[in-house]
């Protein structure tokens, strides 16, 4: 009898209080991890070009060359006039990626022990929480997708998926990817389930494929002309980072557990042959993306993604299907790949800062020192910095023109330290300067007639590299 109870309180799909219990405990996770959080330079990357966009129309020029589409900056645009804006941004992904959450655990079909391994997964308490990217906004959409699935299919209906679909296709390029599988599926499941006008279905669907790709031409076209990338082989990958390794295979166990599902696709697929290619072509692409693009966390995370939502999607189509008990356990086992490293990672956040940014912005607002102007290499370092301090332009070794925020078109080599185009620098803008630097520059100190003085030196987590500050002063200091 007691167990029959357990049994029912943890794979029931009944809403009440564990849901609550999970969200709670979700929420304060969130909040003690994301205060111990060191930004990553590519989140402070993403603030300062919507920082220093004067405009809309400016914003758009500036992210031609990012591969993302507008979204993420176009929120960021709007947060940039708000006092604290880099913590707005973190609150905004946060609250994200908590809505996603109260989404999955409210308004899936997935019994109570997957929602669980779900909640606590490494990639929904961190990777897509913790860090301010366009990532967490694309699974939100995508749960939305899903969950509308499970509504009645009327014209209502269609206007909600078809807005979900448009906003979320300017999310990433990942969940653009994901859409081309989505799209026929969905497509499939209205015209059989609905009274929907046909034609009208039709344009609907049709419209919604030509908008991915405009968006696909308009982030992949500006690189292509750019740079080409040099492909990596898998196995550069896999032995770069074991927790890419245990992703990975946490993502490939999820999909093939979609097979399971195999005899009701067909049937469902059986006059739609075409939909089967389309789909299997839609997943390798997002494979394909993450093998040969300079992957990380985030990108294989959303092969992971893609089968959470087919099995989602799958039992709100057939609503008789229920997941077989073997299913607990593929989530068990996918929750257990994935929980070390979420520990590792929580631990890491609260022993070593990612990186000597905060810290070095608290030592020079204390010091009073944010008018001066800003120069160091390299860019991802200086640009970080820059953004931490609210500036709107920067210097960069090697570089004689300001710089507002790292563009990819720009030769990123030209970087070693050339000490009398920096004195003739600070002489053209007439400032007392900041160096900052992932090198010791200690040797030009006595060669600057004391102009230049080290005003600390912080450890980084990245590559065991060090920031070095330096004082550089035209004219003694009061």
């Amino acid at each position: 009898m007691v167990y029959s109870k357990i049994r029912k309180f943890l794979f029931g799909i009944n809403i009440g209080l564990f849901e609550w219990v999970l969200i709670v405990f979700f929420v304060f996770f969130s909040f003690i991890i994301l205060f111990y959080h060191e930004m990553w330079r590519d989140e402070y990357h993403s603030f300062q070009i919507a920082f220093v966009s004067t405009s809309v129309f400016d914003l758009f020029g500036n992210i031609k060359l990012e591969g993302h589409p507008p979204l993420w900056y176009l929120i960021l645009f709007s947060l940039k006039s708000f006092a604290q804006p880099l913590f707005l941004m973190q609150l905004v992904n946060i609250i994200i990626a908590i809505s996603s959450v109260i989404i999955l655990l409210f308004k899936s079909n997935f019994n109570r022990f997957v929602k669980f391994t779900l909640t606590f997964n490494y990639l929904f308490l961190y990777e897509f929480n913790v860090f301010a990217r366009n990532y967490a906004i694309g699974v939100l959409l995508l749960f939305l997708i899903a969950y509308y699935t499970s509504k009645p299919l009327d014209l209502k209906n269609l206007f909600i998926t078809s807005f979900l679909v448009l906003f979320a296709c300017l999310t990433n390029l990942c969940v653009i990817f994901i859409l081309i599988g989505l799209l026929p599926l969905l497509y499939i499941n209205f015209k059989e389930n609905s009274k929907i006008d046909p034609k009208l279905l039709r344009n609907v669907f049709v419209g919604l494929i030509i908008l991915l790709c405009i968006v696909l031409i308009y982030i992949i076209l500006p690189q292509l002309i750019v740079r080409i990338n040099k492909l990596k082989t898998i196995f550069h990958l896999l032995n770069k980072n074991i927790l890419i390794v245990s992703v990975l295979l946490s993502s490939l166990i999820a999909v093939i557990s979609c097979l399971y599902f195999f005899e009701k696709w067909y049937s469902f697929f059986k006059k739609n042959a075409f939909i089967i290619a389309f789909f299997i072509t839609s997943t390798l692409i997002v494979f394909f993306f993450n093998f040969v693009y300079p992957g990380s966390l985030r990108h294989f995370g959303h092969v992971f993604i893609m089968a959470i939502i087919l099995i989602w999607i799958f039992q709100n189509i057939h609503t008789s299907i229920k997941l077989p008990p073997v299913f607990n356990t593929i989530f068990l086992l996918i929750f257990l790949i994935q929980f070390p490293f979420l520990l590792s990672a929580t631990y890491k956040e609260y022993k070593f800062p990612y990186s000597g940014i905060s810290k070095v912005s608290e030592i020079i607002q204390k010091g009073h020192l944010k008018d001066r102007i800003l120069i160091g290499k390299p860019f991802f370092m200086v640009e970080g910095l820059a953004t931490a301090l609210g500036k709107k332009y920067f210097y960069s070794f090697g570089y004689e023109d300001e710089i507002s925020f790292i563009s990819w078109d720009r030769v990123l080599t030209k970087e070693d330290m050339n000490f009398e185009l920096v004195q003739k620098l600070i002489l053209k803008t007439g400032k007392n300067a900041i160096i900052y630097s992932n090198s010791s520059l200690d040797k030009y100190v006595a060669i600057s007639d004391h102009k230049m003085v080290k005003l600390c030196e912080v450890a980084e987590v990245i590559s065991d590299e060090k920031a070095y500050v330096y004082l550089y002063n035209l004219l003694p200091e009061n």
